[in-house]
């Protein structure tokens, strides 16, 4: 269980985890969470934590809101008009907020998600992000697979530790 700890604290810092999950795997050899799960993976690079997911979130946010503000300024020419209005965009930092934000479009659902990840519920901001489709999934795949596997982290180790407690005490 104190390897399991290890693994669990190594899993959050946002940093490399393969030793501690080598650890873990060792004590727990049964345990097919600590092997074939979409977040062992990342044991060499690390998870992205709930913060660096947030803040990865905002970035495709605010980059959505600067393109769809470039789309209705530009002119459509390359003109110094054109490039000028892309450099004061790309210095704006306005867009949607809030989890009350309605739509589907990718700005309204980077709303949300970002919303619900500030409350600490990634689940949730999942479940927002996987309703897009297209361009707008397709802007997100990065960000929901690293997600994913955050999510996925917390959850298979919850499980270990609770077998685990069980195996003791029976």
């Amino acid at each position: 269980v104190l390897a399991l700890q290890d693994l669990r604290t190594g899993v959050s810092s946002g940093k490399p985890f393969a030793t501690l999950l080598g650890r873990a795997q060792a004590a727990l050899p049964d345990a097919a969470e600590l092997t074939n799960a979409p977040w062992v993976g990342f044991a060499n690079a690390g998870l992205p934590t709930e913060e660096a997911l947030t803040a990865e979130m905002q970035g495709h946010a605010l980059g959505i809101a600067q393109d769809k503000l470039k789309a209705k300024l530009n002119t459509g020419e390359d003109s110094w008009l054109d490039r000028a209005v892309g450099g004061v965009v790309g210095r704006l930092k306005v867009r949607r907020v809030g989890a009350g934000v309605e739509g589907d479009d990718p700005a309204s659902v980077a709303a949300r998600a970002e919303a619900a990840l500030q409350d600490g519920d990634i689940a949730k901001a999942i479940q927002e992000v996987e309703t897009l489709e297209g361009e707008g999934a397709a802007r997100f795949a990065g960000w929901l697979k690293k997600a994913k596997a955050t999510a996925a982290a917390s959850n298979d180790l919850d499980a270990v530790q609770k077998a685990a407690i069980a195996a003791a005490d029976g």
